[in-house]
């Protein structure tokens, strides 16, 4: 199983998968809005619905996931500006999972 993984998540509609860096997957992550779901299948609104909350919480899954390996990352930086960056990180990302919880509601 990959470390991480993100499937069609990306402004510019790449696929991200657990090969890149976690600075581009929050990178990634934090750009991803439901305008770049999947296109929509047959089945109409009730489905868009379903597609919409499914990559909300896929995103959230992500998100969390990241927080995680950044909090655990900081627990180990010894470099005092490699600290800063994380915690500015770990703050965009809890930002980022907020949003996403807000709008799963």
């Amino acid at each position: 199983m990959p470390d991480l993984f993100i499937s069609y998540a990306h402004v510019d509609k790449h696929w991200v998968d657990a090969d890149h860096t976690s600075k581009r997957i929050a990178c990634r992550a934090s750009s991803y809005r439901c305008d770049f779901l999947p296109p929509l299948q047959k089945g109409g609104w009730g489905d868009f619905l379903q597609q919409k909350r499914a990559a909300l919480e896929q995103r959230r899954t992500l998100l969390l996931d990241l927080l995680t390996r950044q909090q655990e990352e900081l627990t180990f930086a010894d470099d005092p500006k490699r600290q800063m960056k994380l915690e500015r990180d770990i703050r965009t990302t809890q930002a980022s999972l907020a949003q996403v919880e807000s709008e799963i509601r």
